[in-house]
């Protein structure tokens, strides 16, 4: 019976293609996360992943199973990731990430947005497997550098429109600055605008 069963196991991959992530990642283990990732998360490849599988007594019993039955990391490259709808994808993103049965934390090293480069950022998917409407959130945060003409364009975008309200246009910009961008959500299947956050704020030179 599931209740007496126990054991561990390792696990490795490399070069995955990150379109076939879904291969090795069951629907029924965080099935909000699992879609998001696989609808979000494209091109590129996994070069190398771990994880540690650790089954104790009853742990498969539990709903949701323990947080560290499940723990590892990989690394990616060239992966675009299709964060909210409105703004442009982040491409070119270089990284590692870690995860555990209830969350998944990127850290992103390199990549761009448009023609803007990141000098870093994050996705974290918390409260997987859990029960509820809005237990499993994501939060995206990015920090990018580029022309002033660039940024402003990027955070006109909607839903922000800064540069509008802020009376400037990105066509007659010039200089560089550097833009912070983050993005909340829940992750599950009918996400209403009025449930997304999104904030951002440049400093122009």
């Amino acid at each position: 019976p599931d209740g007496a069963l126990a054991g561990s196991a390792e696990v490795a991959a490399r070069n995955v293609k990150a379109d076939d992530l879904g291969l090795f990642w069951p629907p029924e283990a965080g099935e909000e996360a699992r879609s998001w990732v696989l609808e979000h998360i494209t091109d590129g490849i996994v070069p190398q992943a771990e994880a540690t599988i650790s089954i104790e007594p009853g742990d498969l019993a539990q709903r949701p199973v323990p947080e560290g039955m499940v723990e590892g990391r990989f690394t990616f490259d060239d992966l675009t990731v299709g964060y909210y709808e409105d703004l442009p994808p982040l491409t070119g993103v270089d990284g590692s990430a870690t995860f555990t049965a209830r969350r998944m934390d990127f850290a992103i090293d390199t990549g761009r947005v448009g023609d803007i480069r990141l000098d870093g950022g994050s996705v974290v998917i918390t409260g997987m497997g859990l029960p509820g409407r809005e237990t499993t959130q994501l939060e995206v945060a990015a920090r990018a550098a580029g022309t002033v003409s660039d940024v402003l364009a990027l955070i006109d975008h909607p839903p922000l429109h800064l540069a509008a309200k802020a009376g400037l246009s990105p066509a007659d910009a010039a200089g560089t600055a550097r833009v912070d961008l983050a993005i909340g959500l829940p992750l599950h299947r009918e996400v209403e605008k009025e449930e997304v956050r999104v904030a951002a704020s440049a400093n122009l030179t």
